[in-house]
């Protein structure tokens, strides 16, 4: 099967997160990914030290974090921080995603999860995202920028094949 480019919306559901960082008493304590969890880290498993904090019972089903989803950076102070992606290796209940990131979350039928990981942080993706994200001191994508960005996708076994390739030689490395 030939490889074919699709736009993100396609091959994954893609939200954007507005779960603060407060904490309230009428919400469910939740563990939080935060920008800075996402952009200094690659994977993210329930090891994390993250930040506890609280979202609304709407938050915590439209924002926990599933195994194989990718969370990628959505503002910033400048373009060439936007789209910097996590892949998340474990979750666990209340491990949500908090405010300026999305969550790209794989369709199995159409995309292997590290695969997506792999591509989004290519340069193309990169700067697609970049391209689109709009501000002037401070820099921001759009749920649609983010959705039409697209990526080349071959056939799952090749995704696959790529993803396991690039996981052995970076972490040889």
């Amino acid at each position: 099967m030939r490889s074919t480019r699709q736009p993100l919306k396609h091959v994954a559901s893609v939200s954007v997160s507005n779960v603060d960082k407060k904490s309230k008493d009428d919400e469910i304590p939740v563990r939080l990914v935060n920008y800075t969890d996402v952009y200094y880290g690659d994977r993210l498993t329930p090891n994390l030290e993250l930040m506890r904090a609280t979202a609304t019972p709407a938050q915590v089903d439209s924002f926990s974090l599933e195994n194989g989803d990718v969370i990628i950076t959505k503002d910033s102070e400048t373009v060439n921080d936007i789209g910097v992606a996590a892949f998340v290796e474990r979750s666990e209940p209340a491990m949500v995603c908090g405010y300026h990131l999305a969550i790209l979350r794989p369709r199995p039928d159409q995309i292997h999860g590290r695969y997506l990981y792999w591509a989004v942080k290519g340069d193309d993706a990169l700067g697609q995202l970049a391209t689109s994200a709009t501000g002037v001191t401070r820099y921001g994508l759009r749920l649609d920028a983010i959705s039409n960005a697209t990526i080349w996708t071959p056939a799952l076994e090749e995704q696959r094949a790529i993803a396991d390739y690039l996981d052995t030689e970076t972490a040889r490395i």
